[in-house]
């Protein structure tokens, strides 16, 4: 679930009084941005009902529905590296969640370099490779198919040099980054937000 709360501006950060709260459901293949998008219509579609509230409650506070909220610190989970020894499924997610452009997304390297290489990702492949997590197995111009821990990911590469650098057999680094770090072998489809 995401949602966003409509509360009385005191002088300390997101610490007013509620007067409303909304969720919506994140969506399979919800990106960031999807999600925000959707999130900024449900706010403009319920602020009629906003002002109704405020002059019903008189800004008499709610409870909040989320009592053990968590506060998101600055800086992107593992400094938004990918290790393509991840679970496909967390592979996906991670990617997703850091699609927002004109922001930055999800990254790798060549193994051996320090060169970043900015991707989007596609799509989960197939479920079986015998391949070393993070090799190039295949390229159709910008579009790759790396081997992943439980699969492959399909990705799309974003800068015309790095479709000239990589090839079928390149090996892509797995990486664990200073913000946030993310273990090289995590082997779940999802990450506790309290872990970061």
């Amino acid at each position: 679930m995401a949602g966003y709360s409509t509360y009385q501006v005191t002088t300390r950060i997101d610490d007013g009084p509620l007067l409303r709260q909304e969720e919506i459901c994140i969506e399979d293949g919800d990106t960031a941005k999807s999600l925000y998008d959707r999130l900024c219509a449900k706010v403009v579609e319920s602020y009629p009902k906003v002002l109704d509230a405020i002059v019903e409650q008189n800004w008499r506070p709610l409870s909040p529905s989320y009592r053990d909220s968590i506060y998101h610190v600055k800086g992107m989970p593992n400094d938004r590296w990918i290790s393509w020894q991840w679970h496909t499924d967390f592979i996906s997610r991670f990617c997703r969640a850091l699609s927002f452009p004109p922001y930055p997304g999800p990254r790798t390297r060549i193994k051996g370099e320090t060169r970043e290489i900015p991707f989007a990702f596609s799509r989960i492949g197939a479920l079986s490779t015998q391949d070393v997590p993070g090799t190039v197995l295949d390229k159709q111009g910008a579009t790759l198919k790396v081997a992943g821990r439980n699969g492959t990911i399909i990705a799309k590469l974003l800068d015309h040099a790095d479709i000239a650098a990589l090839n079928r057999g390149t090996l892509l680094d797995c990486v664990v980054g200073n913000c946030h770090p993310i273990a090289v072998d995590f082997p779940h489809g999802r990450l506790p937000m309290r872990d970061l």
